[in-house]
């Protein structure tokens, strides 16, 4: 079990390294869409050989709308900051949304926060402060230390738009699809 979770961390981290190096050969925009084109054949061909059957097609437009928001603007996003930002930075910020969407669900929706979600928010801000190289002197946002300084323009477009489409797509789900 130990070595398929080594695997799987090896596949998602070093699949930021590929995505980056794809914008030297493609546009970010063409890339994101031979990804999805292929992974749907993918999940088409797996589907038509094991004979499982498409959702009904009343759910069709919510799949497409989820797909729209969550998935394809998300990865739109991702890949085209690859372009000025490096791929650990990219990869660092793209995992940290669901910790900023349980913070703006708190602070517009209301939700409550529990004493495991605080802990769990407070364990992410230092796992983040330690993965951008923070500093024990006080910096603890990291944002204005060092390398991550040139970053910060273009770290806050990739956090402003891609914080924006999740929780659209968030405010979406729970008042929309109830």
């Amino acid at each position: 079990m130990l070595q398929l979770l080594l695997g799987l961390c090896l596949i998602w981290g070093f699949n930021f390294v590929v995505m980056k190096t794809a914008n030297q050969y493609f546009s970010p925009e063409l890339f994101v869409t031979l990804r999805f084109i292929l992974g749907a054949a993918i999940l088409f061909a797996y589907a038509s050989i094991r004979k499982l059957h498409l959702p009904k097609r009343e759910f069709w437009i919510w799949i497409a709308i989820t797909g729209a928001l969550q998935i394809s603007i998300g990865a739109a996003i991702v890949q085209i900051c690859f372009n000025y930002l490096s791929a650990g930075l990219v990869s660092v910020l793209n995992y940290t949304m669901p910790l900023w969407v349980i913070i703006l669900a708190r602070i517009f929706l209301g939700e409550s926060l529990m004493k495991k979600k605080i802990i769990g928010i407070v364990t992410s801000i230092l796992g983040v402060a330690i993965l951008m190289d923070v500093d024990i002197n006080g910096n603890i946002f990291g944002i204005i230390h060092g390398r991550i300084m040139s970053d910060i323009d273009h770290s806050s477009i990739f956090f402003c738009a891609n914080l924006h489409k999740t929780c659209i797509y968030a405010y979406f789900r729970k008042n929309i699809l109830r």
